[in-house]
């Protein structure tokens, strides 16, 4: 296209009009190559110059310079770039890229925090042989992980802090395991040197307020029996659904394990031959926690 960068395109080509085949290649933004001779002729031209010039691509397999590929990776191309050359000459398109650029970004950074949160989490769990039991491998999954969001603080490209936001169905079981790992977490990490600004403080935010499931793979034990007697409420499959998602490995003593807790009504029956009736064991002995337990809820 003769172009020194891509960060402007092009004014769109006249249909009809001549383009000799020494002039640069140019488009019709507003058609696509199936609508347009000219731009269906461009993507000709495109394709024979890359089989033309295939020696100077010695890495890339020839399975990959097949027509269906070549056309298939052209045409996701020139999708972008016409959606490029829109929001370069509409503001209003251009306003609503960025904002999918911004969510997307957001996206990714919540993604990385909660990434790196189930990482700090794994790793505590090898220093503590006790927990290596597979009862316990369901609770190390990122679905299990609570964000950790920043736009709630306007106007703070660098926020100070991150506010999270856990699930109504984690048991007081399993925030009590989250809590362990992490002050584990932390100790460790006070012993060595810091590197950048350190670690953001996190404040606890209410958890999330739609429904959300636990992942499969989950085990019975990190389910709240609270939650599922009030979810049971306006969702009467609710149990149809857990159980489907729920694996329970046997051989497992919880006595112990008193660091995460004595049993309780609301907790301890959620097995899933149990959760046919979890009104029944419900009872309102559930955890109320302190200041602490923010660390568990991220």
């Amino acid at each position: 296209m003769g172009l020194d960068s891509d960060k402007h395109l092009p004014d769109s080509h006249i249909e009809g009009t001549a383009l000799e085949s020494t002039d640069p290649v140019r488009f019709v933004w507003a058609k696509t190559t199936k609508q347009s001779a000219h731009n269906y002729r461009m993507k000709e031209r495109v394709i024979n110059d890359l089989k033309d010039n295939r020696k100077y691509y010695k890495h890339v397999p020839d399975k990959d310079f097949s027509k269906k590929v070549l056309d298939s990776v052209f045409d996701q191309c020139f999708t972008t770039f016409r959606q490029k050359y829109k929001t370069q000459n509409d503001e209003s398109a251009a306003l609503a890229a960025r904002k999918r650029d911004d969510m997307k970004a957001l996206k990714v950074r919540r993604l990385a925090r909660r990434k790196a949160k189930l990482s700090a989490r794994a790793e505590a769990r090898m220093r503590h042989a006790d927990l290596e039991h597979i009862i316990f491998d369901g609770a190390f999954q990122l679905e299990c992980m609570s964000s950790e969001e920043s736009e709630f603080e306007d106007g703070q490209p660098q926020p100070t802090r991150f506010r999270t936001r856990g699930f109504a169905w984690r048991s007081t079981r399993l925030q009590r395991l989250y809590e362990i790992l992490d002050e584990e977490d932390r100790e460790t990490s006070a012993t060595k040197p810091k590197r950048g600004l350190g670690r953001k403080d996190r404040i606890v935010g209410p958890v999330k307020s739609e429904l959300i499931l636990p992942p499969a793979g989950s085990s019975s034990w990190m389910i709240s029996k609270h939650w599922i007697s009030v979810t049971l409420q306006k969702h009467r499959d609710l149990l149809d659904v857990i159980k489907k998602l729920v694996v329970d490995p046997p051989g497992l003593d919880w006595d112990r394990f008193h660091e995460l807790g004595e049993d309780s009504d609301a907790e301890y029956q959620a097995s899933p031959q149990n959760m046919d009736n979890p009104v029944a064991h419900t009872s309102n002995q559930y955890y109320t926690g302190s200041s602490s337990l923010q660390y568990a809820l991220v």
